[in-house]
């Protein structure tokens, strides 16, 4: 692996010089037909009868400039590895950032330190330290701290810095769950308090019972300031052992003891209908930025629907209560009849041919599953997105089922992004990427890291924008995920635009070398159609995680109104009913609907807003089977984005028109 590495960071070299002397052009878009799109908002006019181009799902441009900032550093590879958790946190109004990471040795890698920016990520203070392992209840033997998580608790209204707080929650290893893990450290500094000699932290060993503590994927701050932090409680540290309860931890801030005031609770999840072996293999969590309407999200197999046995798939509990209550489950079905058309589409038939022997069953035969990490944002108008893999499900829970003729085979994995407008009745989903690698191993002195897409989504202040990212590896002859690259996509909530496929470390020191990169939740807005989306990944010896790393800010990534050019829209097409996209779209008064039934049927239309409300209901009683051209009447309708719904009883497909 080492000499693949030195003929990487050779030609690295070489094409970042090129850069710097040369102004790089966006890279050729290509067909793809996984998307249709539209002509957007923009001043783009296409010539007569030619399509808009469509943004290529399998390599990403090179067109943005960035700065690459090297910041703090700690004793090995293993704190930041493993799962796309909240490692970095950036607050627009005080335009800070902070990004949490163990420390060297010494003081000791079970100890914790963040590293800040007050001017947008243009300078930093790095390797503060948070965490002092001698503070936990138990003494330094225990409580050495391992993937931390941060967020920045800023008080609603504030514009200065120093009166913010960087609050941190990890795991540590004392032990108290049976295995080396069970107990939970959180503290707290003031932000702009740099080279602190007595942070503020306090430790709890797992109390017992359901409450078993283990390593948690997801931690979340309300705008209102409460922190959140949940995972699955697990007997005897990591494994299947799962007790049939989520462990939830919420607190505010208190300034008198200067920390988070935690109070725990279990919220009943059974998974066990799934079979053997299923478990929660990821976890996250997001609110809208009212503090009200959040979603907790996980991967895992609740043994609703036998399509999916032995699969994973992600499920969600909903909140509008800012965490008081929580609804759910809701699943998103993957596979089958129902399933997302994004996901029984992405497989090419030769792919299929190569991975099933004859017969070769139908699409919706296949058994679909995710891969074991996800993100979830909340947009501005309260719906969910999740951004996950999905692959060929198998027994035994794998991925992809170990087949090898498929690892390392350009579009045998999709990137999606799901989302729900109607309140989880009704999922869209579009195929963000084809990766052409998926998992990436580093080994050495008997110790392994195992990296997938680290997939992520940030979003401006208001949520009106988000921003997908994950890491690929896209290297002729490297069939694994070892030499990842950042990339990134944008969109629009509004007008469901996207921008293309950015590849952000394209051509600068990180190339091929950004590893385990994570990104911010929110991201910087100038007001000015700017938007700024802070990563940071790790650089490490790839043959040696044991040895010490150092991490990377990547500065100046950009994404501006000017980039969202594509409206991406799922091909609908059902047994019993189809339709093609209303036209014209946007609309004022009319539009129309091509509509295609394999039998004679009653037809009724449901049309709703965004937020999922239902506005009008048209029934257009009984069509005979074939061809029909349906006219909405939208006079009546408000200007905005509209979710239609044809059902015939047996069958539903939906559609998005634009109202003018």
């Amino acid at each position: 692996m080492k000499k693949l590495f030195l003929l990487i960071l050779v030609v690295s070299f070489a094409l970042f010089t090129y850069a710097q002397q040369n102004q790089l052009k966006p890279g050729a878009i290509k067909h793809n037909a996984l998307l249709i799109m539209e002509q957007g908002q923009n001043n783009v006019t296409p010539a007569p009868n030619v399509k808009p181009p469509k943004p290529d799902l399998t390599a990403g441009s090179s067109a943005k400039v960035v700065t690459i900032r090297e910041i703090g550093n700690a004793g090995n590879a293993f704190g930041l590895c493993g799962s796309s958790r909240t490692y970095m946190w950036a607050d627009n109004d005080i335009g800070s950032v902070a990004f949490i990471h163990r420390m060297l040795n010494p003081p000791g890698t079970g100890f914790l330190a963040y590293d800040v920016s007050f001017d947008n990520g243009a300078t930093f203070e790095i390797d503060q330290q948070l965490w002092d392992p001698d503070n936990y209840p138990t003494g330094a033997a225990n409580g050495n701290a391992r993937y931390p998580q941060c967020v920045i608790y800023n008080p609603v209204g504030n514009t200065d810095p120093n009166n913010a707080i960087i609050s941190f929650f990890a795991p540590v290893l004392d032990g108290s769950n049976g295995g080396s893990w069970g107990g939970y450290g959180w503290g707290t500094n003031p932000l702009t308090a740099v080279n602190p000699t007595t942070p503020t932290n306090m430790g709890l060993p797992s109390p017992g019972d359901e409450l078993l503590f283990n390593v948690p994927d997801a931690f979340h701050i309300r705008s209102d300031g409460e922190a959140i932090c949940y995972e699955p409680s697990v007997v005897d540290g990591l494994g299947p052992n799962y007790t049939g309860y989520l462990v939830y931890t919420s607190g505010y801030y208190d300034a008198g003891t200067q920390l988070f005031d935690y109070e725990q609770e279990l919220i009943e999840f059974d998974i066990t209908g799934g079979g053997d072996g299923v478990q929660i293999p990821g976890q996250k969590m997001a609110f809208h930025p009212d503090g009200q309407i959040g979603y907790m999200a996980m991967l895992s197999n609740n043994g609703w629907n036998d399509l999916a046995e032995e699969a994973f798939y992600p499920i969600l509990f909903k909140t509008t209560n800012g965490g008081a209550d929580w609804d759910g489950p809701y699943t998103i079905q993957l596979g089958g009849p129902d399933g997302l058309p994004a996901v029984l589409d992405y497989l090419t038939d030769e792919l299929i041919e190569l991975y099933f022997e004859a017969p070769v069953p139908d699409r919706d035969e296949i058994l679909f599953s995710t891969d074991f990490d996800l993100d979830v944002a909340v947009d501005n108008f309260g719906n969910p997105h999740l951004i996950f893999g999905v692959g060929l499900g198998g027994g035994g829970w794998s991925f992809i089922s170990g087949h090898d003729d498929l690892v390392g085979c350009e579009g045998s994995v999709a990137l999606i992004h799901a989302a729900s407008y109607d309140g989880m009745n009704t999922w869209f989903a579009d195929t963000l990427n084809l990766p052409y690698t998926w998992r990436g191993e580093f080994e050495s002195g008997g110790s392994t890291i195992v990296e997938d897409l680290r997939p992520y989504i940030s979003t401006t202040p208001d949520a009106s924008k988000l921003f997908f990212s994950w890491q690929n590896t896209r290297i002729e002859s490297v069939g694994d995920n070892i030499a990842p690259d950042i990339y990134c996509k944008g969109y629009r909530v509004a007008d469901m635009m996207y921008t293309q496929m950015y590849n952000v470390s394209s051509f600068t020191s990180i190339m091929w070398q950004s590893w385990m990169a994570t990104a911010s939740y929110y991201v910087f807005d100038d007001g000015a159609g700017n938007y700024e989306i802070p990563f940071v990944c790790q650089f490490m010896d790839p043959d040696d995680v044991l040895a010490p790393v150092s991490f990377r800010y990547v500065d100046d990534f950009v994404i501006t109104d000017a980039d969202f050019l594509y409206v991406s829209i799922p091909e609908v097409e059902q047994e019993m009913i189809s339709i093609s996209k209303n036209y014209p779209n946007p609309c004022r008064d009319f539009t129309n609907i091509n509509m295609s039934l394999l039998e004679a049927a009653g037809v009724e239309m449901e049309i709703s807003n965004l937020l999922g409300q239902k506005v009008k209901t048209v029934n257009f009683g009984i069509f005979s089977k074939g061809q029909h051209k349906i006219t909405i009447d939208a006079s009546e309708l408000e200007s905005g984005i509209y979710i239609y719904t044809l059902s015939t009883g047996k069958d539903a497909v939906a559609g998005k028109m634009i109202v003018e």
